[in-house]
């Protein structure tokens, strides 16, 4: 998966001391914190291991998007999405005017920090849109920061950014759509809002370059992948699948992706 860059929170030390207050709280305080909370995701590449990126790579990559003055004052956005705050309408409204307010700062970008299990999937689209809007039209690009759990519809928000950041327990995906059946049990959503979310999310996907295959097969749970020589092909059925293949998705579970799976794909 493209723009996944694990040493981002090196770069990240490098601008700390120098942001101005965002919102109600110092964002430099959160990044700080975050900092020091996530002092151990930064791992040491070992000798050819193309995963994990050097600082120097990775302050390339975010170049062409991330500005920011070492030396003079940058004001970043923060957004946070914990396990004790599902993904609601109320999450969407205070997300929605967090933006707005970085909108008006002229922030330089957004950290949006992801630990969560999901939520409401109308809530998660309009917080997609946003998200997306910000980058697109106000030209303020988005980092998500996976902080263990994407899950749900926490996964559709780390699409809509455009870049990626992991930590080393980082788990992404396990999207499929549910509700609650006539017996109060949790069943999976009807094809039709299955078909309208999978396509969701293959889109969003695509926007920023990465594969639309794998994000559907968070979705849905019969879609079968494989890696085939470096490639990764969709398949009709599981008899379909060659000796040598690398099996990502299997019929009948939902894709979700470990860290360095994350950054593999």
């Amino acid at each position: 998966m493209k723009s996944l860059l694990r040493l981002f929170f090196c770069i990240l030390y490098s601008f700390a001391n120098a942001t101005e207050n965002v919102g109600e709280e110092s964002t430099c305080q959160r990044i700080q914190s975050l900092e020091v909370r996530q002092s151990d995701l930064v791992r040491i590449s070992d000798a050819g291991n193309d995963a994990i990126v050097s600082v120097d790579r990775a302050s390339s990559a975010f170049a062409q998007k991330i500005y920011y003055d070492p030396q003079g004052v940058n004001k970043v956005g923060y957004l946070s999405l914990s396990r004790d705050r599902p993904i609601d309408q109320s999450a969407y409204l205070q997300f929605k005017f967090a933006l707005e307010e970085y909108r008006k700062q002229k922030v330089d970008f957004v950290l949006l920090h992801l630990n969560t299990p999901g939520g409401e999937v109308f809530a998660a689209t309009n917080m997609a849109e946003a998200l997306q809007q910000i980058d697109q039209q106000d030209q303020i690009p988005v980092i998500a920061v996976i902080d263990n759990w994407a899950l749900s519809a926490g996964a559709l928000l780390a699409y809509s950014c455009r870049f990626i950041v992991v930590s080393n327990q980082a788990l992404m995906g396990a999207a499929e759509p549910v509700m609650a059946g006539s017996s109060g049990q949790m069943e999976s959503a009807p094809e039709k809002i299955n078909s309208a979310l999978r396509a969701e999310f293959g889109s969003v996907a695509k926007l920023y370059g990465r594969n639309p295959w794998i994000a559907e097969a968070m979705v849905d749970k019969d879609v079968i992948l494989v890696r085939r020589q470096g490639e990764i092909i969709k398949l009709q059925e599981m008899s379909a699948i060659r000796e040598g293949d690398e099996v990502l998705s299997s019929y009948g579970k939902l894709l979700t992706l470990d860290a360095d799976q994350l950054m593999a794909l």
